[in-house]
């Protein structure tokens, strides 16, 4: 999971507002399939902080990145995209972005959330690892 920490600078939200409807216009208009979770931090933090989840099935999925900000880039138009860019020193305190990796034995759920997908939540559980094969009837 990637987690961008974006810390917006007082008095500047609604110009955050305004360039986040144009990059999620700019994700639906390049059908980009890519799930995002935005949360404002209202308590525990500095005033202005945004989280952005992105949930990745493997790291393979970075490889098209580059692609997928090029599309982005192709559907908001370059003049648009260049003003957000511009302003971004004015518009955040900070921006962070961190990598981090979901471990199954360290997390604790539900057992219907496990079972949606057991071999992940339960890798060493018999019921999450195929059935071994019979080594006889390979022999023969």
């Amino acid at each position: 999971m990637m987690i961008d920490n974006y810390r917006v600078r007082l008095g500047q939200n609604d110009r955050f507002m305004e360039g986040g409807k144009v990059i999620l216009g700019g994700y639906q208009k390049a059908n980009l399939d890519t799930m995002i979770l935005c949360y404002q931090v209202v308590a525990g933090a500095p005033n202005g902080v945004y989280l952005f989840l992105i949930p990745m099935s493997s790291l393979k999925e970075m490889d098209s990145a580059q692609a997928n900000q090029k599309a982005l880039a192709d559907a908001v138009g370059a003049e648009a995209l260049g003003r957000i860019t511009k302003g971004e020193g004015d518009v955040f305190q900070t921006m962070e972005s961190t990598l981090y990796a979901v471990s199954p034995e360290m997390s604790y759920l539900t057992k219907e959330d496990e079972d949606a997908d057991p071999a992940f939540w339960r890798p060493n559980s018999t019921a999450a690892r195929p059935a071994a094969k019979d080594e006889k009837a390979d022999k023969k």
